[in-house]
């Protein structure tokens, strides 16, 4: 049986409802163009970080145009949520509450900074991480396994002790390559073969693993 001692959530899907506020902000921004992205394509994107921009052109080479940014999302978020704890996945406060009394707990995110403190701070409750890594900080992207590394490194707990929270194929594989146990939480992406290839549970919802983590003490 492992022996958990850290928790890293992912937070785009994971922890908050934004990658449908994502696919909202980029249809919008293309109206003007004439241009709207499906459901099916935006997945394609899921999880992927700034060093990935050459493959979003070559597939979607209308989207340097569009003007998405991190910036634009933290604008969209008042606009698309209408009032706190709006964006938050099911579950979110009641596996936090359990997380923060039992582990140490972080977030590792492709995410700018400025977007994921954003959210935090749009969530309806508190939350407090013992520490948060950002896409903009340096680290090379996911599905690199750097951002998790560096995260456990930095709570000072063994890869292999820490478990990770992801709802993309990016994010599994990041966890798989550092060596860490993870747990696939459906939202646009759902449960298949590519995905089982990198996971150890499958959840439906972020209650769920509160009994997963039961179940590993």
């Amino acid at each position: 049986m492992k022996d958990i001692k850290a928790i890293i959530f992912d937070l785009d899907g994971l922890m908050f409802d934004t990658e449908r506020m994502n696919l909202s902000l980029i249809n919008k921004l293309g109206a003007t163009y004439g241009i709207r992205m499906s459901e099916d394509d935006y997945t394609k994107l899921l999880g992927l970080g700034p060093e990935s921009m050459e493959f979003i052109n070559k597939e979607f080479p209308y989207f340097s145009r569009l003007g998405f940014s991190d910036e634009k999302r933290t604008e969209y978020i008042r606009e698309y949520f209408k009032k706190p704890g709006d964006a938050n996945k099911e579950g979110l406060r009641e596996l936090y509450e359990y997380a923060r009394k039992r582990y140490k707990i972080a977030i590792g995110s492709n995410s700018a900074m400025t977007f994921i403190r954003s959210m935090l701070d749009y969530s309806g409750f508190s939350m407090d991480f013992d520490f948060i890594l950002g896409g903009d900080m340096g680290i090379k992207s996911k599905p690199e396994p750097d951002i998790y590394l560096t995260i456990a490194k930095k709570l000072g707990v063994r890869p292999e002790n820490c478990i990770v929270l992801e709802d993309s194929k990016t994010g599994l594989m990041a966890a798989k390559r550092a060596n860490m146990l993870s747990v696939f939480i459906e939202d646009m992406v759902h449960y298949n073969s590519e995905i089982e290839e990198y996971m150890q549970y499958q959840c439906k919802s972020l209650n769920e693993v509160i009994n997963i983590l039961r179940s590993l003490r």
